[in-house]
Formats: C-alpha cells, structure tokens, sequence
C-alpha cells in the first residue's frame, strides 16, 4: 500500500508550501535581516509559526500519519516511521516549548536560549 495519487498529495504539497514559506521567513527572517525583525515578540513570532505550522503538519502530512499508523500496527516499520516519528518529535517538542517553556528545566537552555546537546567530553559548549 503506497501513498494516494497526485491527485491527493499535490493540493497537500500547494498548501504546505504557502504556509511553510512564512514559518521560514518568521524562524530564519532575524538572522537575515535582523533589523526588521528585531521588533517582533518571540513569543508572537511562536504562535504565530505554531498557528501555521499545525496545518502543514496534520492535514498536509495525514497520508504520510495514516501510513505510520499502519507501519506500526502491522510491526513493519519503514520509511514512513522514520519520517512521522522524527518530525512528530519535533512539532510535540515544539509545540510543548512554546506553551510550556518557563517550565523546562533551565539546564536545558543556555544564555541565548539554545538546547544544550551532549558533546564529547573536552567540550561542554552548546549546540546552536
């Protein structure tokens, strides 16, 4: 069983397209041109990616989530897991930041609000 025609998937592709492009613009926009988004809230900037976001994620990918679904109950993973899992990671991890994030354990974040990721023992600077 693969995925529904074009037919099905390119109207998903369109819309994820127009609204990721803006997602884009709001996470990447302040380090290309930090003059004009150095006035925008972090946190509106947040909801707003969020409010864009949850489309692109639960309508334009259902074909791909009802595929992980099937992939996990027949015990057959593939590709399909692979991508849900790790993009469904981020979305809930980002999702539970933005709503929750005062409440994340500081050690978590660094000065300039980055996770912090394991590095090898000589290092402890933090990933960004």
């Amino acid at each position: 069983m693969g995925l529904p025609a074009a037919q099905v998937l390119l109207p998903r592709f369109w819309v994820a397209l127009a609204l990721g492009l803006p997602v884009l613009v709001l996470a990447m926009g302040g380090m290309v041109a930090p003059a004009l988004f150095h006035r925008l809230d972090p946190r509106l900037s947040g909801w707003l990616q969020f409010a864009l976001t949850t489309p692109v994620f639960f309508w334009s990918g259902a074909p791909f989530i009802r595929r992980w679904w099937v992939s996990l109950r027949d015990r057959d993973t593939n590709m399909f897991t692979l991508v849900v899992t790790g993009t469904g990671a981020a979305y809930f991890y980002s999702t539970a930041a933005l709503a929750f994030g005062g409440r994340f354990p500081p050690a978590l974040a660094d000065r300039t609000e980055c996770l912090s990721i394991s590095r090898p023992p000589r290092s402890s600077r933090p990933l960004c």
